[in-house]
C-alpha cells in the first residue's frame, strides 16, 4: 500500500492548477485506500496490482495532458461546473479505470474525461452511458468502430485489422454486429428493409381504398454495409483526443464505405 501511495504522490508533485486539485490528498487517500489488500491470496494480489497500475497510469496520462486540461477547466465560468469536473466526473473516471481489464483503453477513458470538461453542463447520465458503452468494448471493437469515422486520417482498413487479429470475415462481421447492438453503427440493409415495409403497408392501404397504387420498395443489397449512427457520432467525439469533423450521410461517408 505504501508503494502505490508514494508513486501517486510522486506523480502529484508534478501537477499544477486544476489537475493538482483533483489529485488532492483527500482523493489520493481515498483511491489508495480502496485498493484491495492481497494478504496471501493470489487473486486479491492480482487485483491489487492491476488496480494500482490503473490508478498510476490514469493519473500519469492526466498529468501529461495537464496543460490542456487546466486550460479547459479554467475556461469554465461556472464554479459548479468546475466542481463537477474536479469531483464527480473525476470519481467516475477512476471508477471505470479501476475496473478496466485492458491497459490500452485507459487513454480513451482519459480522453472522455477531458472532453467532458469541455462541456459547461454535461448530462451525467449521458456521460455515464458513454463510459458504459466503452466498458463493453474491447480494443478490436474500438479499432473497427473507428473505421466508420470518415475523418480518420490513418491507413487502417478491414483487411489490415483481420490480418493483425488473425480473424476471418465471419468474426469481423460479428464485431460489426456487436457495434450495431451497442447503437454505434446501423445496418443500411436493415434501414432499407424498414423502408420497404413502410412502402408495402402504404401500398396495401391505398389498394384497400380503391386508389391506384405503385409499390415503391427497393431491392436490398446482398452485401451488408454499415454507417455510423448519431449516437456513434457523439461517442467517437467522447473517446477521441482530437476530433476535427462530424459524420454526415453525404459523399464523404459514401466514399469511406467502400472498404467497410
Amino acid at each position: 500500500m505504501g508503494k502505490i501511495k508514494e508513486r501517486i504522490e510522486d506523480l502529484a508533485s508534478a501537477a499544477a492548477g486544476p489537475t493538482l486539485d483533483v489529485l488532492s490528498e483527500v482523493l489520493i487517500d481515498g483511491i489508495a485506500g480502496s485498493v484491495v489488500p492481497g494478504v496471501g491470496n493470489m487473486i486479491l494480489a492480482y487485483k491489487q496490482n492491476r488496480m494500482e497500475r490503473r490508478v498510476e497510469e490514469t493519473l500519469k496520462m492526466l498529468i501529461e495532458r495537464q496543460d490542456e486540461f487546466n486550460a479547459v477547466v479554467n475556461s469554465l465560468e461556472d464554479e459548479i461546473a468546475k466542481k463537477d469536473v474536479e469531483g464527480k466526473y473525476f470519481e467516475m473516471l477512476m471508477d471505470y479505470s479501476l475496473d478496466e481489464p485492458q491497459d490500452e483503453k485507459i487513454k480513451y477513458l482519459v480522453n472522455g474525461y477531458i472532453n467532458v470538461a469541455r462541456i459547461p453542463h454535461p448530462q451525467e447520465d449521458v456521460v455515464r452511458s458513454f463510459y458504459d458503452t466503452l466498458k463493453q468494448m474491447n480494443l478490436l471493437d474500438i479499432r473497427v468502430f473507428r473505421l466508420y469515422n470518415p475523418f480518420n486520417n490513418n491507413d487502417d482498413n478491414a483487411y489490415v485489422i483481420m490480418q493483425d487479429y488473425k480473424i476471418d470475415e465471419y468474426q469481423y462481421n460479428m464485431v460489426r454486429e456487436k457495434l450495431a447492438r451497442l447503437g454505434l453503427i446501423y445496418s443500411k440493409n436493415d434501414l432499407q428493409r424498414d423502408e420497404n415495409t413502410d412502402a408495402i403497408v402504404s401500398y396495401l392501404e391505398d389498394l384497400s381504398k380503391g386508389k391506384k397504387a405503385k409499390l415503391k420498395a427497393k431491392k436490398v443489397s446482398r452485401s451488408e454495409s454499415y454507417r455510423m449512427s448519431s449516437y456513434g457520432n457523439r461517442f467517437i467525439k467522447f473517446i477521441e483526443s482530437e476530433y476535427n469533423g462530424e459524420v454526415e450521410n453525404g459523399e464523404e461517408q459514401e466514399k469511406f464505405e467502400e472498404f467497410l
